[in-house]
């Protein structure tokens, strides 16, 4: 359950970052602030309202938290579909930056990446402090989380 926990918070990064590229593409920068508010301000309302929901159904029926894992993962699945529909202006010619080799082999652009980011922190001393910052903060933030939810159970 905990590993399933890492790994979502581990792809939601990345819709973090397909996020703000979209936004940079899309919006021109004078409107963007307030686009980004708008939806920002309607993504905190629907996750403090989920969030209320479902501490109150775990509240009265603690069993349900498989069901309930299922559930908003499937959610999770609609919404990415749905993210995956937004139209990002000039995207034809960023692709035709990707050479084909790149696109009609993912497993081994994956591969390339991973070995490209490998040899930068290696070599980028500078770039390598700031990430591993940016790491222990990451991990502080979510090794916060099991004891809050402790010092709010009733239990």
């Amino acid at each position: 359950f905990a590993l399933l926990i890492v790994i979502a918070k581990l792809l939601a990064s990345g819709l973090v970052t397909t996020r703000n590229m979209i936004w940079r593409l899309n919006y021109p920068r004078e409107m963007r602030g307030s686009i980004v508010g708008r939806m920002t301000m309607i993504s905190s309302l629907t996750l403090a309202i989920t969030t209320l929901l479902a501490a109150s159904l775990l509240d009265d029926y603690p069993g349900i938290y498989a069901l309930l894992y299922l559930v908003c993962a499937a959610l999770g699945v609609i919404g990415v579909m749905q993210f995956s529909r937004i139209r990002v202006r000039g995207e034809p010619a960023l692709l035709e930056r990707i050479p084909t080799t790149e696109r009609s082999h993912p497993l081994a652009y994956l591969r390339k990446l991973v070995r490209d980011s490998v040899t930068l922190l290696r070599d980028d001393k500078h770039f390598r402090d700031y990430q591993r910052c940016q790491m222990l903060q990451g991990a502080s933030f979510m090794m916060m989380h099991p004891p809050l939810y402790k010092m709010v159970s009733l239990e």
